[in-house]
């Protein structure tokens, strides 16, 4: 009976100490990775007049910390561009979503290195109302991504950061025959493109 107390005695504590742990790194909030799509490089070549406005770039979003070392965060993005000229209009309609697993591979002073791998999906419609009827393509984006990050921890709550790395991405339209779009690079954002997080709990 006494060695039965003790074992519950120390598992407790090492439930405590193991609890107090997960708490102390857990926290979450809400902000974004990076300011672009994996398919915007596809995106401006397919629509030079708004490759930002098309790729519905996954800003919005938010970071949750399981522990000190490992975390998931998302992205949505959605946004419609409409070109007008003459008796010309188009209209393209754009939406994706962003999801990564930030691992911590080393801590410094308010400094965490993070390598992020990532996966984005997203949709593209192409209207043409110009014709009638109104002529309408359909795209599908998928994209895969490997990147290193900076988070720096400029407040208690608030970090910003900037990656660069790896990332693979295709766009296939609903055609027949089928165009697609395949790209695979290096990526990269400078102070003007940082992420940021905020974390609220």
């Amino acid at each position: 009976m006494k060695k039965l107390i003790v074992w519950a005695a120390a598992a407790m504590m090492l439930f405590g100490a193991f609890s107090a742990q997960a708490a102390e790194g857990m926290k979450g909030g809400l902000g974004f990775h990076v300011g672009e799509s994996a398919t915007s490089g596809i995106l401006g070549f397919i629509n030079p007049l708004a490759p930002n406005a098309s790729a519905a770039s996954p800003t919005v979003g938010g970071r949750q910390w399981f522990n000190d070392a490992v975390g998931v965060d998302f992205g949505v993005g959605y946004n419609s561009f409409k070109a007008e000229q003459g008796t010309q209009t188009e209209t393209w309609t754009g939406f994706s979503f962003d999801i990564g697993l930030p691992i911590v591979l080393k801590k410094f002073d308010k400094v965490n290195f993070i390598l992020r791998p990532a996966f984005q999906w997203g949709s593209l419609e192409d209207k043409d109302e110009t014709v009638f009827p109104t002529a309408t393509t359909k795209y599908t984006m998928t994209g895969f991504s490997g990147t290193f990050e900076a988070e720096w921890m400029v407040a208690d709550n608030l970090s910003i950061s900037a990656s660069h790395g790896l990332a693979w991405a295709s766009l296939e339209d609903d055609g027949t025959p089928k165009v697609k779009f395949t790209s695979m690079g290096t990526t990269g954002n400078n102070f003007t493109q940082l992420g940021f997080n905020i974390y609220l709990w």
